[in-house]
């Protein structure tokens, strides 16, 4: 067991503190933030040399890899959506349009809180660290949904996860034009719909991990067709395996906290 290893999901955000092997070129979908626990790492972009850093902001959809060598690193994925990506982007200006950027200026405020994170033996401890790391100042906490539209929207979504229902199809059962429903949907629920679909179906799928279900069962459970779709989708949002995360030789500490949206019942 590597001490201090952690798997926290919580206000959109996922976070893996541990050590992980060389990740080879490979790209995801959420934004991420890697900070070096015991040490740095090497960074590459294709077709550039790579650079040894403390910590990195790694955007959507950037080919890249990742070499930790062993050492520990915190992996703090979240939505490109988040108030938290655009903080981070004009706080670290300078090659922002490579859409990678390394030695940020929150590097030492962040390794710090990733350390208090990796010591922390009880989830109120746990819950208070991760505060932390909502970066975004005078972040706005959404409301409730008030919106019977958007509520039936987000019930549809929950009730129908394996569904890849069109957001025209939504748009019409609540007659409203698709801009508009993404436009409510986000003001009010403060998220994409996409975000809320993927989000929800992985928390579900790790949830029933936990539980101590098998990959299958908990993909099932969570409205994936089977594992290889929820393994697809980890991998696609998070840009690593599940197996790599949720081998039997871990010994995680798992905090999974209420999501920043609150669902109507």
């Amino acid at each position: 067991m590597v001490p201090g290893e952690k798997l926290c999901l919580w206000n959109g955000r996922a976070l893996f503190l541990g050590a992980v092997p060389d990740l080879d070129f490979h790209q995801q979908a959420a934004a991420l933030v890697c900070i070096g626990i015991d040490g740095d790492f090497e960074l590459a972009r294709d077709g550039a040399e790579p650079v040894v850093c403390g910590s990195a902001l790694i955007g959507p959809q950037i080919y890249h890899a990742l070499r930790p060598r062993g050492k520990r690193c915190a992996f703090l994925f979240f939505d490109p959506d988040n108030p938290d990506y655009d903080f981070l982007t004009a706080s670290n200006a300078r090659g922002a349009a490579t859409g990678m950027l390394v030695s940020l200026n929150e590097e030492e405020k962040l390794r710090s809180i990733f350390t208090t994170i990796s010591a922390c033996a009880d989830d109120h401890m746990l819950r208070e660290a991760l505060a932390g790391l909502e970066l975004a100042p005078h972040e706005d906490k959404v409301a409730a949904v008030d919106d019977q539209r958007i509520q039936l929207v987000m019930r549809r979504l929950i009730s129908e996860p394996g569904e890849s229902i069109p957001i025209e199809t939504l748009a019409a059962a609540v007659d409203i034009s698709p801009s508009r429903l993404a436009h409510l949907f986000k003001e009010q629920v403060g998220v994409p719909i996409r975000m809320f679909r993927t989000w929800y179906r992985l928390k579900t799928a790790i949830l029933c991990l936990k539980d101590g279900m098998t990959l299958t069962d908990a993909a099932l459970r969570a409205g994936f067709y089977d594992s290889a779709h929820f393994t697809n989708t980890f991998r696609d949002t998070f840009g690593l395996s599940p197996s790599l995360i949720f081998s039997p030789q871990r010994r995680l500490h798992w905090y999974l906290g209420e999501t920043a949206f609150a669902v109507p019942s």
